[in-house]
Order: structure tokens, then C-alpha cells, then sequence
């Protein structure tokens, strides 16, 4: 079959691997005799498959990279070619003439031609090609680059020492406060609160007073909310393994708040179609709530902040979902397991599961999604004066402003009889922004705390500041210093930026 596919598109020997990955795809979901006419895919992830999506191979395809273009008159697609589809994202696999590769899934297809011709192969693929991985705009995929690794620079002594002395000067031609004199940028640090040590293990917090109690509280949590029901686990069934999480919580100004226990399940023992199917969850933007901030100062309308208790539990399962019993509360049976009804933190559904829970009960108050923005709800009550109110969703921390602050209060009520929930007050500090009200109606957005928790866990609170926030005379390399001893630190501070 994949032999018949390069020949049916005039394709060569090198596409072998495209065509015969594409072969397989097709026979997994072609009824097989073997197993009484059923299809491989069904037998597996108990679902039909969907021949919809499928097309012609090595046939000329327009994928829309509108979005990614960096000029207005560039055009909004290329002639590609169609090389199957991928393993691991929602898309089409398109080789540009360039020679990168393409995954789309927004893709307009002409099956009946096939652009690669032997004789100019504008489609040529190196050793060296470029994996590129687009995202559409209705779709949620990854961009990575695989390139083979360049040899290192070779540099004299001389010209490495002197490498770390031209970076502390910023020598670019851009008149700034800082060159001139007339701004000073200080950084004022103050040292964190003392705050409770976060445990190591399990057993460790369980013979601490403060900590066993919080997990205790949230194991009350969960069993009054009926997250789960002891049982035998079925024949085959895949076991989802639990841990503890402890995390201290701080006020705005960085004064102790409370210490928080959650048990959190390892959703990478989870396979995609058996244990779960959707995984997506939106979250506001940040020119949203910029948008919205600005309106608000402007208006001046009120802004009030709530949050939901254990939000994810509020999600509903449709999976079967069988997790071990949490550590250090093995009352029953050993051998029994907890299956899921509620969705609990680290499970793969558990995102998407909240936010249709949520978004299914602003509906029914009344509340919309916005078009630009579908985390924004709006709601709109006509009477003698219009009334608006505001809803932003970022997870389980939600903002609601409007126009009456009777009507604001009013709706956290209702929203209390349907989640249990936290009322905050008026907005003060929101995915790590403190926010002010000043005496004349402003507000002040500042991320000091934000910055302050960043420096000491990367023990950075003693460096120097720096007029901008790189040199502009770097030159980086691939091959430049050796590997960071610690990948997890070096990814959490990068996400953190």
C-alpha cells in the first residue's frame, strides 16, 4: 500500500517512511476480517472512526498560515505538499517548497494534482530539514524545531574573556533615561516572611500538627463532595496513581496567608481515547483583562474577585477513571480503588471538565461568551438604565465587574449556591498582579511580589539590575556553555517569564 501511494504521486524512495506511516493509519481503521469486520480502531478506543478527514497523498495542499505571516502582504498560503497525517496533533503533515514540514489543521486540498516533479523537485527533502509545527487558530499544537547539532565555535582565549566584558555596557545607538542620567532604575528588595517549612514527604507532613490537619481537611473535602467510590477494580483496568502537593499561600504583600494540601493525580499514567478525550480548557487573555481594567478605571465601575474552592471538582466524568487510594489515608480495604466521579487536579480531563461545568451555569444566569474572547462572559439586562455585567474565567480565579455593584453582589450569591466559593472583595492581586485603587480612582497594576518570589527561587536576590533587559551585542550559541545541571528549574523559570 505505501509502494502504491508513492507511485500513485509520482513521488520517490526517500518518501518512504511518510507513505508507509500514512498506510498504516488507513488499514487501523479499515474493517478487517480477522476481527469479524470490526476495525482496528474501534476495538481499541471504542469509538468510529472518522473518514472525513481523509486525503489524497502527495497531493497539493494550502494550509492558512495567515496568522504567522509577519507582514500584511505576504500571501495567506503556499503550495504544499500533503504527506499524511500527524500521530500526535490534530492536523495535516504539508512540506513547504523550502523544505520544512508543516503540521495544519485548517488546509484547503486540490486532490486531483500533485505537485512534485523529479526534474525541478522544488519539494526536495535534506538531512538537515526543518520540523515546524503551526497551530491554527482553532487548534492547540506545538512549535518545535529539529535541526542537527552545530558544531561548536572555536575562539581564542583572548576573544572568550574578552566576551563576558563587552556585555556589561549597552553600546546600541538608542538614547535611553539610563544613558543620560536622568533616570536611575533601582530594584527594592525585601526579604520573604517567614513562612511554614513545606514538607518533603508524606510522612513527614503527617506528624506535622499543621500539616496533617490541612491535608485532612481536604480529604473531608473530597469525600463530601463524593469524588469517589471504593470498589474492586475491573479486569484490565488502567490504575491512575495520586500524590500529595504542598504549597504555602501569601497575601499580596507578601505576608503569610495559609498552607494548602491537594491531592493531585498523575495524569501521565492516562492513555488519550481509553482514560480521556478532551483535555483543553480556556483562560482569558491578558489584553482582555487589560481591556476590561482599563474600561473599569474609566467607568468607574467596581471590580470584585472570587474563587472557587477544589474548582476542579466540580467537573463531571463521563471516563471510568480508577485512581489508588491516597497516601496516608488507607482506611478500607488496601486492595480496593477510589473510582472517579469528580474530576480531581492532574487528571487530563480535568481542565475541560471544569469549564463546561462552569460555563453550562453562567449560561443558565443569563451570561454569553464573547466572540473575541470566549472566557469573557457578558450579560446584558435592558431597563431604564442598561445594565452590564463582566465575567473573566482564568481556571478557578474569577473577576466580575458591570455596572450596578447590587447586581455584582447579587450574582456571587448565586454563584455560591452552585460552587462553593471564596468572595475576595474587591480586586487586589490576580495571576500574580497586585492591583490598587489610588484616591482619585486609578488603578496601579505592579508585579514586585511576583518578581521578589522569582529572585529567591532562583537565589538571585543579591544580583545587580541591568538598564535593559538583554545587550543587544549577544550572540548566542547553540553549543556555547554546558547543560544546565537543572532542566525542571531552567523550564519553570522560562514559563515564569
Amino acid at each position: 500500500m505505501g509502494l502504491a501511494l508513492l507511485a500513485h504521486a509520482n513521488l520517490p524512495l526517500k518518501f518512504w517512511a511518510e507513505a508507509f506511516i500514512s498506510s498504516i493509519h488507513i488499514i487501523n481503521v479499515l474493517p478487517s476480517p480477522i476481527i469479524q469486520g470490526d476495525t482496528p480502531h474501534h476495538k481499541l478506543f471504542r469509538t468510529t472512526p472518522n473518514y472525513a478527514h481523509f486525503k489524497v497523498f502527495g497531493c497539493a495542499c494550502y494550509p492558512n498560515i495567515r496568522s504567522y505571516n509577519t507582514r500584511k502582504f505576504v500571501f495567506r498560503s503556499q503550495c504544499c505538499l500533503f504527506l499524511g497525517y500527524s500521530l500526535h496533533h490534530a492536523g495535516y503533515i504539508c512540506l513547504t517548497a523550502d523544505g520544512k514540514t508543516i503540521i495544519f489543521r485548517n488546509v484547503i486540498f486540490n486532490e486531483t494534482h500533485f505537485p512534485y516533479n523529479a526534474q525541478t523537485h522544488p519539494f526536495a527533502v535534506s538531512s538537515g530539514d526543518t520540523l515546524l509545527t503551526v497551530p491554527s487558530t482553532h487548534s492547540l499544537t506545538v512549535v518545535s524545531f529539529h535541526a542537527p547539532p552545530a558544531a561548536p565555535p572555536t575562539a581564542s582565549p583572548a576573544a572568550t574573556a574578552s566576551i563576558p566584558a563587552s556585555t556589561t555596557t549597552n553600546v546600541h545607538s538608542m538614547v535611553t533615561c539610563a544613558k543620560v542620567g536622568t533616570h536611575k532604575p533601582k530594584v527594592y528588595l525585601t526579604s520573604l516572611p517567614d513562612v511554614p517549612h513545606i514538607p518533603s514527604s508524606v510522612k513527614t507532613a503527617l506528624v506535622s500538627p499543621l500539616w496533617s490537619t490541612v491535608m485532612q481537611d481536604e480529604y473531608n473535602a473530597l469525600l463530601s463532595n463524593n469524588t469517589w467510590t471504593l470498589t474492586t477494580p475491573p479486569p484490565n483496568a488502567s490504575l491512575v496513581v495520586c500524590k500529595w502537593v504542598f504549597k504555602t499561600k501569601l497575601n499580596a504583600d507578601g505576608s503569610f496567608r495559609r498552607c494548602k494540601a491537594r491531592l493531585v493525580a498523575k495524569g501521565f499514567h492516562q492513555t488519550h481515547r481509553l482514560d480521556y478525550a478532551e483535555t483543553f480548557s480556556l483562560v482569558v487573555r491578558h489584553t482582555t483583562i487589560h481591556l476590561v481594567l482599563a474600561h473599569d478605571v474609566t467607568s468607574g465601575w467596581p471590580v470584585r474577585q472570587v474563587d472557587v474552592y477544589n474548582a476542579f471538582l466540580n467537573g463531571d466524568l463521563s471516563e471510568g477513571v480508577y485512581m489508588q487510594q491516597p497516601p496516608g489515608f488507607v482506611y478500607a480495604n488496601p486492595h480496593l480503588v477510589c473510582q472517579l466521579h469528580k474530576a480531581i487536579y492532574g487528571l487530563k480531563q480535568a481542565p475541560h471538565s471544569w469549564f463546561l461545568k462552569l460555563s453550562h451555569t453562567l449560561h443558565t444566569l443569563g451570561f454569553t461568551p464573547t466572540k473575541s474572547d470566549t472566557s469573557l462572559f457578558v450579560r446584558f439586562t435592558p431597563s431604564h438604565t442598561l445594565l452590564i455585567l463582566l465575567i473573566l474565567v482564568y481556571v478557578d480565579d474569577i473577576l466580575i465587574t458591570g455596572s450596578s455593584l447590587s447586581a455584582i453582589t447579587t450574582l456571587i450569591s448565586n454563584l455560591n449556591s452552585c460552587f462553593a466559593l471564596k468572595d475576595l472583595g474587591d480586586l487586589h492581586h490576580f495571576l500574580g498582579i497586585q492591583v490598587t485603587r489610588t484616591s482619585t480612582g486609578d488603578m496601579h497594576l505592579s508585579q514586585s511580589q511576583y518578581f521578589r518570589e522569582l529572585l529567591h527561587k532562583t537565589t538571585m536576590v543579591s544580583s545587580n539590575s541591568q538598564p535593559t533587559p538583554m545587550i543587544s551585542i549577544v550572540r548566542l550559541q547553540q553549543n556555547s556553555s554546558i547543560a544546565f545541571h537543572d532542566p525542571t528549574l531552567y523550564r519553570s523559570v522560562v514559563g515564569t517569564l
